[in-house]
């Protein structure tokens, strides 16, 4: 058996789990305690803690590659490394039949949801808390949004047509698109949401 002294590498933190999981297994290796527990149930439960494969971590981890900007004198090198760093971070949170269609779905999926004004926030909030965010979810997602939106401006419209009857005549916006009143057709969510929809 080997020496057991500490080991010399970084210890484990909420970022460097795929390198320490190497680093960990090959020090234990040589010291002779793997098998002396289960350490592939250890890894697992520390990865199931440590990286987490959820669609809304998939998402944000494609949105820091995509966000990646070369800094005022970072050396072309330095930038390369992040880029690396930001794509090994992408693969680790790939599920194991991941797929070059499930690539394709995942990306229109963040095309969808970034497209969203601010105004939509609390909406993608909740969109990356499902369990699933393929690009048939996120559609089905965008025309339930799109149905209580309209409810919710029928019902302030209803509720405020009282209040419009009493008050002298004023001119009203109507939408050409969805008919309802106070926007025009090039800020129609419904008519936005129309377009996205066709091109995906």
């Amino acid at each position: 058996m080997s020496s057991s002294s500490s080991p010399t590498f970084a210890k484990l933190n909420g970022t460097n789990y795929p390198t320490c999981a190497g680093e960990m297994e090959a020090w234990l290796h040589s010291a002779g305690l793997w098998r002396i527990d289960n350490p592939v149930k250890m890894w697992t439960a520390l990865e199931s803690v440590h990286l987490q494969k959820k669609p809304g971590a998939h998402f944000n981890a494609y949105g820091d590659l995509f966000s990646i900007r070369k800094e005022d004198n970072e050396s072309l090198q330095s930038l390369m490394n992040r880029v690396e760093t930001a794509i090994t971070k992408i693969k680790d949170l790939h599920p194991k039949d991941f797929t070059l269609d499930s690539l394709d779905s995942e990306l229109a999926s963040m095309t969808l949801i970034r497209a969203l004004p601010e105004e939509y926030n609390s909406f993608v909030s909740s969109l990356l808390l499902k369990d699933n965010l393929d690009k048939d979810t996120i559609k089905q997602s965008f025309v339930t949004e799109e149905i209580q939106c309209s409810r919710r401006a029928r019902d302030a419209s209803t509720a405020s047509g009282s209040a419009l009857k009493a008050s002298t005549t004023t001119t009203t916006t109507n939408c050409d698109f969805c008919g309802l009143r106070n926007h025009i057709t090039t800020r129609c969510r419904k008519y936005m949401l129309k377009i996205v929809m066709i091109h995906y």
